[in-house]
């Protein structure tokens, strides 16, 4: 009976106050404050996010407010992640990494821009390269490298056109993503929901574009170094130098300005997707925080009991300790 008394009378005591909607209204004992950290509108409604200090740690945690105490699981989870992508693109995000998103985005669209003169340049050198016999055989003779330089010409332009291809498909998700970033920043979050994937795809996109850009790079820097040098002797050759030489110094000329491009845009893209990587892990890194301490209050009184229990427990048994150990004396 006095161990049943003594119980109840720990669950009078630490039982949560839940009489208002207030948030001082849902302090435990044990708290040593609560502060509101900030706040967040999802469908219409706004949100504030206060976070519980407690002596234990695993009792402190988040509530949220809107019309009152929010306890529903699913309203908690679109608040969670509306706060979490808030405060993830305003403090990871400056109004340069947006443009750099768009910059990336609209060049990843313009992709058959960048690769348009080379691929005319590589498919015309092709051509004249498998022309008749009486133009080919002798510069072949004469400039034993011709074969290969076809095969490293063909080689760019079929990297071109995957780049083109792998590059394309990025566009959009990045565009996406940044729109809908810079859109959360100015306090708009009714898209909140799209951007885990946004940031999924866009980051993935990015990560094939740097991957690609960086195979197509060296493709057509060793193509450009091939055709310039064997440019030079088959101008040389009489009767099919000039027909040669130009289209090998024009698709010389145009992959390597091609690789500058794709060089720069390779370095835009890395740091782009950096930037994706590093928002998306800090709202996983946020929301993932707030679930748990959401959750830690839901079962702060629990918490709080158990642990009285547990003391309760440890003096009661040191009491009879002690009382067995006297009485054996």
């Amino acid at each position: 009976m006095r161990t049943a008394a003594v119980v109840l009378l720990v669950l009078t005591v630490v039982a949560p106050s839940a009489l208002a909607a207030e948030p001082g209204g849902y302090t435990v004992p044990l708290d040593t404050g609560h502060e509101q950290v900030g706040d967040v509108t999802v469908d219409g409604t706004t949100y504030e996010v206060y976070r519980y200090d407690n002596v234990l740690p695993y009792v402190s945690g988040y509530e949220f407010f809107g019309d009152g105490r929010v306890n529903d699981g699913d309203v908690a989870r679109r608040v969670r992640r509306a706060y979490a992508w808030k405060t993830a693109v305003n403090e990871e995000m400056k109004d340069e990494d947006i443009g750099e998103l768009r910059d990336v985005g609209e060049t990843a669209r313009r992709a058959r821009d960048v690769v348009s003169v080379p691929l005319e340049a590589a498919n015309s050198t092709l051509r004249v390269l498998g022309g008749g016999s009486s133009e080919r055989n002798p510069a072949v003779a004469a400039v034993p490298g011709l074969n290969t330089t076809e095969t490293a010409v063909r080689a760019a332009r079929d990297e071109l056109l995957r780049w083109d291809d792998r590059v394309g498909n990025a566009s959009d998700d990045v565009v996406r993503f940044a729109e809908v970033a810079d859109e959360l920043r100015r306090g708009n979050t009714t898209r909140h929901d799209e951007l885990p994937r946004l940031a999924v795809d866009a980051e993935t996109g990015l990560g094939d574009a740097v991957e690609a850009s960086s195979t197509v790079a060296e493709s057509l820097g060793a193509a450009a170094n091939r055709t310039g040098s064997v440019a030079g002797r088959v101008e040389n050759v009489t009767f099919v130098g000039d027909r040669l030489g130009p289209p090998l110094r024009s698709v010389e000329s145009s992959m390597r300005n091609a690789t500058v491009r794709i060089e720069a845009f390779e370095f835009s893209a890395s740091e782009a997707r950096d930037t994706v990587e590093r928002v998306r892990n800090r709202a996983s890194d946020e929301e993932t925080t707030l679930s748990r301490g959401w959750h830690a209050r839901r079962s702060a009184g629990l918490r709080l009991y158990g642990t009285v229990l547990v003391w309760v427990a440890v003096l009661l048994g040191g009491y009879g300790y002690y009382r067995r150990r006297d009485h054996n004396m």
